[in-house]
């Protein structure tokens, strides 16, 4: 009898304003497919996720965070080799309506949104764009073959804010705190510098940690 795995799937919790996220997104993306698994993607709204679960925004973090956090980019950016402005022009920016986009394509059938994210976070991170604007996002969308007055259009409607609001309670709900998150069978890793842990985790198809009660 063939051996059930124990991970099915990887949710992805993250957003596109976090700089950690698109350190990871090649990586992690590389990872699943390598590990033979779907990965459901679950952009959240990430001020509301720290407000909720005792984060604190970047400019209100002492110097000393804010200065170390610049070490870490360095570092990973080296790692991952991968293209990055540590200070973009547009930073922070209004994340909703590009996490949106992304809600919406994903329910485009068949459409795998994976180099959409990345085009935008590029955008973000690398390009000097301000991906708060439309025709921003709709030069990317465009990139993406798909549809951009379409795509935009239902970013903007109810249905996909209530996607994106039941993302965010969802993560508050499982314990998710910061982007990236990658649950893996339950197992929270938070942060791009954890894919490594994950994806040994579920090579070794171990059974997934757990909070003890």
């Amino acid at each position: 009898m063939q051996h059930e795995r124990v991970y099915k799937h990887i949710d992805y919790y993250f957003s596109l304003l976090s700089p950690w996220a698109y350190m990871g997104h090649e990586w992690f993306l590389a990872t699943a497919r390598n590990l033979r698994l779907p990965v459901n993607c679950k952009p959240v709204k990430l001020v509301e996720l720290f407000g909720q679960t005792g984060g604190v925004p970047l400019a209100e973090r002492h110097k000393a965070r804010q200065d170390y956090r610049f070490y870490e980019l360095q570092r990973w950016q080296m790692k991952r080799g991968i293209e990055m402005n540590l200070k973009p022009r547009y930073f922070p920016f209004d994340a909703a309506l590009a996490d949106k986009v992304v809600i919406a394509a994903l329910q485009t059938p068949k459409f795998n949104p994976g180099m959409l994210i990345l085009k935008l976070m590029r955008g973000a991170f690398c390009e000097e764009r301000d991906m708060a604007q439309k025709d921003e996002l709709a030069r990317m969308i465009r990139m993406s073959d798909l549809d951009e007055d379409a795509i935009l259009g239902q970013a903007e409607s109810d249905e996909i804010e209530a996607i994106y609001q039941t993302n965010t309670d969802e993560a508050v709900a499982r314990g998710v705190f910061g982007s990236p998150t990658y649950d893996a069978g339950g197992e929270l890793y938070f942060g791009q510098d954890r894919i490594e842990m994950m994806e040994e985790a579920i090579e070794q198809d171990r059974t997934p940690y757990k909070v003890p009660e």
